[in-house]
């Protein structure tokens, strides 16, 4: 019997959201894998400048993305605003390969820069509003995100050919290619700006009204667990390669075996969970994946074999697949037809857990078993919030009911 893709996948606006997607976010990593070398060896920038200039240019795309968000599902429209976080993506980092002071930098971070960072959620948000005018399944959109996966795997490499090469310039240069391959592709083979029959005022689609959104305390409360998740995450991600080498002793090399062979789980696994998502409460499988990374963490501090630490790197993959692969649609179905407001909001507890995470990282300093507590307790407690979230939500919704009955009386 032959295997055949659903169709949505096979369809040709998935394909090129999917292309649009990989070309994007290469263009990003190619970037960001760099970013603190070409501070501290090109512009001369020490740990406090590095450390402000990536604070501030995060508060910054913070602030930007909210606003742009808010605008897009006000007036329903998509492929302008994300446009233009390309365009400024391309003429800021044509200005990273000319400016060689600081401060200068800074400005071009917190402005050009600032609005670029806004593209995975306007991306999203875009690729949203175009699967439900397709009537594509809520999976599609956690497919759709191992496309930055696969480039997360692919281009720092590429990044690395180009400045072996080309040095800084080059590197710079290749990001900017893709940027505007990027540009010349959303504007050549996308044409919806506008949801068919959704009035951005009234929230209404073809006469009926959309599914209510949640209580604003459970996305707040939501919005805390996936912050801690992130924060756990880049923990992990800085402090894991140290321990390995510093505290175990093993070899610089397998700090590379390590992070590749989670990228690459991730992968298979996000298809997986797309998969399970369309049988199970996503709630369950978000849920199973901080159960795995308290595995994760309850152990490592007890693990000297380097074969079982990268073995171990399958239950960080699932983590990272459940609440990365599935946190897009998690928060978009809570904000029904809000894909910019929705979107953003996920995309910010990145940003707010890379704050929480470097202050984790700097009281913990390196005393990594200590780190590694820290964030056990913090996975339990994320755990607890998003186990007791829904039920509660649910008795503040027959609360809120029982209330209007009894006004109506």
């Amino acid at each position: 019997m032959k295997l055949r893709l659903p169709a949505y996948l096979r369809s040709s606006y998935f394909v090129r959201i999917a292309v649009l997607t990989f070309l994007c976010a290469s263009a990003s990593s190619i970037v960001s894998t760099y970013l603190s070398v070409f501070l501290a060896q090109r512009v001369g920038a020490n740990a406090a400048q590095i450390g402000i200039f990536v604070s501030l240019s995060s508060l910054s795309g913070l602030v930007i993305g909210t606003v742009i968000a808010r605008y897009t599902d006000k007036h329903d429209k998509r492929k302008g605003p994300l446009a233009l976080a390309i365009l400024c993506a391309i003429f800021g980092y044509s200005l990273y390969a000319v400016f060689t002071n600081f401060w200068l930098l800074l400005i071009v971070a917190i402005t050009l820069i600032g609005v670029s960072t806004t593209i995975t959620s306007q991306l999203f948000a875009y690729a949203k509003q175009i699967f439900d005018a397709h009537d594509a399944p809520e999976s599609a959109i956690t497919i759709m995100r191992t496309c930055i996966s696969v480039a997360w795997v692919t281009s720092p490499l590429l990044g690395a050919s180009l400045y072996a090469i080309y040095g800084f310039t080059g590197l710079l240069g290749g990001a900017v290619a893709g940027f505007a391959a990027s540009l010349v592709m959303l504007l050549g083979f996308f044409h919806l700006d506008s949801t068919p029959g959704i009035d951005p005022a009234a929230g209404t689609s073809g006469g009926q009204r959309v599914p209510q959104r949640e209580a604003t305390w459970v996305i707040a409360s939501y919005f805390v667990v996936f912050v801690l998740l992130h924060a756990i995450n880049t923990v992990i991600n800085t402090n894991l390669p140290l321990y390995v080498t510093e505290t175990l002793g093993h070899a610089n090399e397998y700090v590379g075996v390590i992070m590749s062979v989670s990228a690459l789980l991730e992968i298979p696994l996000m298809l997986l969970l797309a998969t399970l998502s369309t049988r199970f409460n996503v709630n369950y499988l978000i849920g199973g994946g901080i159960l795995s990374i308290i595995v994760f963490l309850a152990l490592i501090p007890f693990t000297r074999s380097i074969h079982i630490i990268v073995a171990m790197q399958l239950l960080k993959a699932f983590f990272c697949a459940s609440f990365m692969g599935l946190g897009i649609s998690f928060f978009q179905a809570m904000i029904p037809k809000q894909y910019g407001l929705s979107t953003v909001l996920f995309t910010n507890t990145t940003r707010v857990g890379t704050i929480v995470a470097g202050g984790i990282t700097a009281v913990s300093g390196n005393r990594y078993s200590d780190a590694f507590f820290v964030l056990l307790v913090t996975g339990l407690l994320s755990l607890l919030l998003f186990a007791i979230t829904p039920a509660l939500g649910r008795r503040a919704s027959r609360a809120r009911l029982s209330k209007l009955v009894h006004r109506g009386e």
